[in-house]
Order: structure tokens, then sequence, then C-alpha cells
């Protein structure tokens, strides 16, 4: 990230069935980058999982307004 910006992430979930860490993950909405576990990681399903993250780049300044939110 550029002087003044940081990176955050949120998990998608994606239609079909989702495991109870998956949904959890969901449910944390936006986290500074690196918080969350990867799709396949610290969950039930496993290689099995098709959620995916979605990152983007925001302020510093925004954070607190951006962080646990799921959009």
């Amino acid at each position: 990230p550029g002087p003044g910006m940081i990176r955050v992430e949120r998990r998608i979930l994606m239609p079909g069935r989702n495991c109870a860490a998956c949904i959890r993950y969901y449910e944390l909405g936006w986290q500074v980058e690196g918080t969350l576990p990867l799709p396949t990681q610290s969950s039930a399903c496993d290689g099995n999982c098709r959620c995916r993250l979605e990152r983007k780049e925001i302020a510093w300044d925004e954070l607190g307004a951006v962080e646990g939110t799921k959009t």
C-alpha cells in the first residue's frame, strides 16, 4: 500500500453449502489484511472450500468506518 493506506480483506461466500467456519469469517466483514485465513485453511470444508477473499486499499483514517462491515 502507498503512504497513508492500508489493505483490508473480507471473505466472500460462494453459492452452495458453506461450513460454519467460513460463515464465521464472512460475518467478521472487512478486516486488516492477514487477519482472515485463506480459503481452504482453518475451515471444515478444507480443500473443498469455494470461498474467496476480496481485497482493497483504503486510507488509514477510513479503517474505523470500514472494519467489521460487510459492504
